[in-house]
């Protein structure tokens, strides 16, 4: 009887994507710096390698608004400064290829709390903060997979 033993690696590397959603339905208070936050806790394991945020907010001046997003490390991105620009309600989704703020983030934890911070920076009109979610494309290390050939002769 003959036995081998030894491991047998995948590819170098696994991909997933890591996705949270919320709709925390919060109010933005008008011409406060502290704003409102929410938050979206990711369990996967791994590494950052891209990332996409979606946002709904219902405002009726969006140009008052800045968001942060807070990666479980502390790195804050600015996703939106406010720029007194004229537009109703904010729907977008911020991707790391079109906001290097967002690549960034390559190579950090996924793992953890994310949090969104919206603040409205002027004064007179007011919103809320209706929805958000985070896709993060991950990349984990391959699990060691123990390979045992047996021969009988």
């Amino acid at each position: 009887m003959q036995f081998r033993i030894g491991q047998v690696t995948p590819d170098p590397q696994e991909h997933q994507t890591a996705m949270g959603a919320v709709a925390p339905d919060l109010l933005i208070p008008d011409f406060d710096p502290a704003g409102v936050q929410s938050e979206i806790t990711l369990a996967e394991n791994g590494k950052v390698q891209a990332a996409r945020v979606s946002v709904n907010i219902t405002h009726t001046w969006s140009g008052d608004l800045q968001l942060n997003l807070i990666a479980p490390n502390g790195q804050n991105i600015l996703l939106r400064d406010n720029n007194g620009q004229h537009t109703i309600d904010v729907q977008d989704t911020y991707d790391s290829v079109d906001h290097p703020a967002l690549a960034g983030l390559a190579g950090g934890q996924v793992h953890g709390t994310w949090r969104l911070h919206v603040q409205d920076l002027e004064r007179r009109d007011t919103g809320r903060l209706n929805a958000w979610s985070i896709e993060i494309d991950v990349t984990t290390q391959p699990k060691k997979i123990l390979e045992i050939i047996g021969f009988m002769v």
